[in-house]
């Protein structure tokens, strides 16, 4: 028994460790191709690189603690840590679902208003909401936590600290809140969104289609943006439906979960801290083609000094 503790340890801290890499490249080369690329729209640049520093930070704290959590087997930083990582939690992770919304409602408006868009959010009002966001996400975490006389406990079954009521057989309406406000409603929004530029984008590709071959281009552009949005929410949906459903489960039944469907779960939710990312440049040739000159920029000097090295020693 202890042997299989032990491997499950170790297994443990590997993937976590994966994810945490997949997670802070991921998200660290976003920002560096959205500094560089220019044909892109500064809104949207600007919704996504909140969205790539909200999920870094979750890469950079809290992943990276859970590591160091799992490779001890109990939380080994003491409660102030765990204080700050319930706080960072519930920072981190509102940021980042209320900037998928906001990239969503974007996407709306410039597909359904695109006359309209340039003059109803421009630069300075894409801002200004992602600082209204990441403020309400700061003023939410401090509430929850320390404001609210709750209390950091560690669950080693998610490897995470939560704020608890604190009497533990209270049950958690704060907790089912915020799954509730910043999960589950998010994702609604996140639904109806797509599912109303889907129906848009399809009649918008049917139309096209009837008016003659030399639409056709436009017709495909059409499909690969539908798709994106497509697989966007499926990739968010896919990610935070085990943990969501788990969590409010533990907080309504009053029962932790097994290890194994907590780790399991755990996994999936910190995934779409990096699949977004994956999506973003599969769909995207601008990105693709930055990504490509960064990547041919880096290795080419490399090749160059390697090679002015062997002359060097040549001659």
């Amino acid at each position: 028994m202890a042997e299989e503790d032990l491997f499950f340890r170790l297994a443990t801290v590997i993937l976590l460790t994966v994810t945490a890499l997949f997670i802070i490249i991921g998200n660290s080369v976003n920002l560096i191709v959205l500094h560089r690329v220019k044909n892109f729209n500064e809104v949207t640049k600007t919704f996504m690189k909140s969205l790539a520093f909200a999920d870094l930070g979750i890469g950079c704290v809290l992943n990276v603690l859970s590591i160091g959590a799992a490779a001890a087997g109990h939380w080994p930083f003491g409660d102030g840590v765990c204080g700050f990582y319930g706080v960072a939690l519930v920072f981190l992770e509102p940021a980042s679902l209320l900037t998928l919304v906001i990239i969503s409602a974007e996407r709306y408006l410039a597909v359904m208003r695109p006359f309209q868009y340039p003059s109803l959010l421009t630069l300075t009002r894409a801002r200004i909401i992602v600082v209204i966001a990441w403020l309400s996400a700061l003023i939410f975490a401090l509430f929850y936590g320390p404001l609210l006389g709750r209390v950091a406990v560690y669950y080693h079954t998610f490897h995470m600290c939560f704020y608890d009521p604190a009497d533990p057989t209270q049950l958690d309406i704060w907790g089912i809140s915020s799954i509730c406000i910043f999960v589950i409603l998010p994702f609604v929004l996140i639904v109806c969104i797509y599912l109303r530029l889907y129906l848009v984008a399809r009649r918008h590709a049917r139309q096209i289609a009837d008016s003659g071959q030399q639409n056709q281009a436009h017709s495909s552009s059409e499909s690969k943006r539908t798709i994106t949005f497509l697989i966007i929410t499926a990739g968010f949906a896919v990610a935070w439906t085990p943990f969501a459903t788990s969590v409010l489960y533990a907080n309504f039944a009053l029962k932790r979960l097994s290890p194994y469907l907590g780790f399991f779960c755990q996994v999936m939710y910190l995934s779409n801290s990096w699949l977004n990312v994956i999506v973003y440049y599969w769909k995207n040739r601008a990105f693709r083609e930055e990504l490509q000159k960064i990547i041919e920029s880096i290795f080419g000097r490399r090749s160059n000094g390697g090679n002015a090295t062997s002359h060097t020693a040549t001659s």
